[in-house]
């Protein structure tokens, strides 16, 4: 068997070496998002315990701030990142060109986890872990491509590492990460070298366990044995299978069509500022529920906290929230929402139905059914909540409920949200 020339090797190395790197680098800035998270909890708590109608005035200022600021300074850091990233693997045309329009320089990937903070803090539905997504991609597109310029590595290979180890970094979730480039990131293209997308992964999660301690990103207290009637396993994943695709039909279609159209960075942030002082009524309403990114709803959830004993109502109020700010089109993500969702009408069912001993099956059901029809990618649903969650006895029951949420998703719209607002970046009218 012929051997590779030397220099051949060495330069191989050379590429191997840049990813790892650029997997550490974005570890790093991931933890540092982590520790924004959960000072902008404890900045909303905090402001919730003075006053609660301090928000009328914080988060309509805040939010409509948030979206002049992005759409006059970095436009393409708007959403969840997710359709800029699609845009750019599933591209036709150069995918440096679309890299550079679409992707974001690290200031602007800096200014997006900034404005995200910034939202959960002041009232907002937000998640960090889909703009982690485009953060990660940009991230490793800027060190291999244009800081270092010496890497032969194709490009589509390294925006497709850095989405996935964005997504590792950021929820904890190795195993889930890979298979998430490979169902979803990189369907239906074939990826030359698996190890050039494993190793800035494998990297970067044992960065965040060396400096970020080891600890599940939904810590359970004790896992129930009780496993709940076959109706209901059958029910809940059908119901937030509907649910998430209503939702993603709202989100792309019919609130388009309902709110005004604006085309100045004025005109964006006068209309993010009224959505927002809805969200900001719906809030004290709700007394702060419908506020932050849901990761301390569903970990309370998980945990059936007695808070929730008598609520019938968690989903519907984390739908409406999720969905008022993804109009107001500030950079927030909906993964982690999705997730409080789901398990908001798990625990909403199972109250009503009084099964409060399977009700974390239930729970947990209900979260990967809803975020399955919001990723439409079921085997990484699955695999991503039990990383989340720890509850791998429960793996086939969640693939089930995973295939079934994106199968009734598919009742209200045919493609994934992400798939619909990539296609519009990508072919504007």
């Amino acid at each position: 068997m012929t051997q590779p020339p030397r220099g051949a090797r060495w330069r191989r190395v050379l590429d191997w070496t840049l990813l790892a790197l650029g997997g550490v680098a974005i570890a790093i800035f991931m933890l540092g998002f982590d520790a924004g998270e959960r000072a902008a909890t404890a900045t909303r708590l905090f402001l919730l315990e003075q006053s609660p109608y301090w928000f009328l005035l914080i988060t309509p200022l805040t939010l409509g701030g948030i979206r002049y600021l992005t759409l006059r300074y970095a436009p393409f850091a708007a959403s969840s990142g997710i359709p800029q990233v699609l845009g750019v693997i599933h591209s036709t045309r150069s995918t440096r060109a679309y890299a550079d329009h679409f992707l974001l320089t690290p200031v602007k990937a800096l200014f997006k986890a900034v404005m995200v903070v910034i939202a959960m803090a002041t009232g907002a539905t937000a998640g960090r872990e889909g703009p982690a997504i485009q953060i990660g991609a940009s991230l490793m597109s800027s060190w291999c491509n244009r800081w270092v310029k010496r890497i032969r590595v194709s490009p589509r290979m390294i925006i497709t590492a850095g989405a996935a180890t964005g997504l590792a970094a950021a929820f904890s979730t190795p195993i889930g990460a890979v298979l998430y480039a490979l169902e979803d990131l990189a369907a239906g293209r074939k990826l030359r070298s698996k190890g050039f997308l494993l190793l800035p992964i494998v990297v970067a999660s044992f960065a965040v366990l060396a400096l970020g301690g080891h600890a599940r990103f939904f810590a359970i207290d004790e896992v129930a044995l009780v496993m709940p009637p076959w109706w209901a396993m059958l029910a809940v994943p059908l119901i937030c299978g509907l649910v998430a695709g209503a939702m993603g039909w709202i989100m792309v279609i019919g609130m388009p069509r309902l709110l005004p159209t604006t085309r100045t960075p004025l005109q964006g942030g006068l209309l993010a500022a009224a959505i927002g002082l809805v969200l900001a009524i719906f809030g004290i309403m709700t007394a702060g529920l419908s506020m932050g990114s849901g990761n301390d709803t569903s970990a309370a959830l998980l945990n059936t906290a007695a808070q929730f004993d008598e609520t019938y109502s968690v989903g519907i109020i984390k739908t409406i929230s999720t969905t008022l700010t993804f109009a107001t089109g500030i950079p927030a993500g909906i993964l982690t929402p999705s997730l409080a969702v789901g398990a908001g009408f798990g625990n909403d069912f199972a109250v009503l139905f009084q099964l409060f001993e399977s009700r974390q099956w239930l729970v947990a059901l209900g979260m990967t059914a809803f975020l399955a029809g919001v990723l439409r990618a079921p085997v990484t649903t699955a695999v991503l909540v039990v990383e989340l969650t720890g509850f791998f006895t429960m793996t086939l029951h969640l693939l089930f409920a995973s295939l079934l949420g994106v199968v009734m998703a598919r009742v209200f719209l045919r493609e994934s949200l992400y798939e619909v607002l990539m296609k519009r970046l990508i072919h504007p009218k």
